[in-house]
Formats: structure tokens, sequence, C-alpha cells
């Protein structure tokens, strides 16, 4: 068993993202199937991660994603209806969230888990403050297995639940849209966007006196290249 810290955001030239882990495992001849469990899908993530598995001819996927805190998108589970994964969402009305993080690439002899604070948006895959574990072993493993089956037994309620998890379908999106759970995609990505907001009764400048802005870690090249040509099209 091999275990690596990936991180991102803080130092540039020390990035290991989480996205460019998707690149390599979806790329990787070693993996056949990757199930996903996450909290919040962006747009264009949703797109990044269907245009990976297009390009692996009988790859699996499988993800289980939520929607609460209006994080999840319209766009992003329309995104995934027409798409190569296999979608279904998990919501309950009550309490707690759904809030996991978890990323699992599986083949005949190898296997790759990485758990950590990634979303599935792309500031969460390449550019956001996020940690992550990323554990590789060969499939027989001992404790590789263990650590395999604890997730997969810890989320049987949701896998195999005929209630609160439900495959997408237009009808279910159109249901969570008008209903408010799911906003557009620059709703959500507004609500995100930390320059639109300041701290309620402070002035701005004592604020930035507190926080002041750093160096952050950049969108890669090959995203901002296609983020630019949206934005001059439809956009994302």
């Amino acid at each position: 068993m091999q275990v690596t810290f990936l991180v991102q955001g803080i130092v540039a030239g020390l990035d290991r993202a989480v996205g460019d882990e998707h690149r390599a495992g979806t790329s990787d001849a070693k993996f056949t199937a990757l199930e996903v469990f996450v909290a919040f899908v962006s747009s264009p993530a949703a797109k990044f991660l269907c245009d990976l598995i297009s390009k692996r001819p009988g790859f699996s996927a499988h993800l289980y994603v939520g929607i609460d805190q209006k994080a999840t998108s319209k766009e992003a589970l329309e995104t995934l209806l027409g798409g190569p994964v296999n979608t279904k969402i998990f919501f309950t009305t009550s309490n707690p969230i759904y809030h996991p993080k978890i990323y699992i690439f599986v083949g005949p002899s190898d296997a790759r888990i990485i758990l950590g604070s990634s979303n599935l948006t792309i500031t969460g895959l390449f550019t956001n403050v996020e940690s992550s574990i990323r554990v590789d072993f060969i499939r027989g493993d001992v404790d590789g297995e263990a650590l395999l089956k604890q997730i997969h037994d810890f989320f049987m309620p949701i896998t195999s639940a005929a209630i609160n998890v439900h495959a997408l379908s237009q009808t279910v999106i159109d249901a969570l849209h008008v209903d408010g759970f799911v906003p557009a995609e620059t709703s959500r990505a507004a609500n995100q966007d930390k320059s639109e907001s300041t701290a309620s009764g402070h002035s701005p400048s004592v604020i930035y006196t507190l926080f002041p802005p750093r160096p952050s870690a950049q969108m890669p090249a090959s995203r901002r290249k296609k983020k630019s040509v949206a934005k001059a099209g439809k956009g994302t």
C-alpha cells in the first residue's frame, strides 16, 4: 500500500491537484471504473469529468452527488444526465447535509482511493486550498481491501436506498430547480465568489487589512483556454 498527500492552492509549484489525479486515473489502463461520493458538482466540472470518461470506451463511472446548500447547479446535473457518468442524487430535507468527497478508481489488479476536501468543481479540483490522501494498493492487500469495504459498508444505505436517492432525470432536475434546491450555474458561482461579498458592519478596508489578498493557485492553462472560449459563446 502506498499513501500520498495531495495538496493544492497554497504554494505554487507544489500542487498535486485532485483534478490532475482524475486525468491520470481515467487514462490509466489499470483502472476500469470510478466511483464517486461527493457533496457538490458544478457545470464546468461535470463537463470535465464527462469528457475524461468519454475518452475511455468501456470505462464505468458512478456518481452519488448531493445538492445541499444550493452548491450543485441545474446545468451540472443536466450535463451529467446526457453524459457517460451514471449519476444519482442523494438528498434529504432534514439535517445533516451530505458532505463527502471520495473518489475510488478500481481495476482487476489495482485500486486507488482519494479522500479529502475537493468537491467536484473546477476550483475544488484545481485552485482552492484543498488537501487529500491518495491510497494506492494492489487488489487483495489486506489493509487496502479493508478500507474499501469500510467505505462501501458506510455508504450502503445510500447506494441501496429506495428513498432519498434518485437517478437523474429531467423531471427530477426541473422539480429541484423550481423549488429552489438547485440553482442556475450563474447563481451557484456567485454564491461562491468572495469578490462579490463584504462582511456586514465592517468597512472593506478593515477586512482587507486583517485578511489581505495573497497569490493563489492558477487555473491550468487548458482550463483557462476553454473557459475563455465558453465566455465568448454561451458560457459554461
